[in-house]
């Protein structure tokens, strides 16, 4: 998850900057173009504001899923799973009944 963090960052950092092909049409380009035609200072600002909303909100989905996904993957995590491992603000579970312990009816 995190390559793709990476990846997604270096290619829109790579278009805004104009070293890549400025045909293909990518979040970056559309920056680089907004930057070309001075979108800030038309007063388009949702040009800029759309790309960078979208990059925001794909991040933050990829975090998420990550975060999510850490619990399942993480085999030490899986382990604790397993062996019914309790955080520590929450109650150990009740131990069970141990009936060898109880006197036994005379008549049963």
């Amino acid at each position: 998850m995190n390559n793709i963090h990476w990846s997604i960052g270096l290619e829109g950092t790579l278009s805004v900057l104009g070293f890549t092909d400025i045909n293909t049409p990518t979040i970056g380009v559309m920056l680089y173009w907004a930057n070309q035609h001075t979108a800030m200072v038309a007063g388009i600002w949702w040009w800029i504001a759309a790309p960078v909303a979208l990059v925001i909100i794909t991040f933050i989905g990829l975090f998420l899923l990550a975060v999510s996904m850490n619990e399942f993957i993480d085999p030490r995590s899986r382990l604790d799973r397993v062996r019914g491992w309790t955080a520590p603000d929450h109650p150990p579970p009740p131990r069970p009944l141990r009936l060898k312990h109880l006197r036994h009816h005379p008549f049963g």
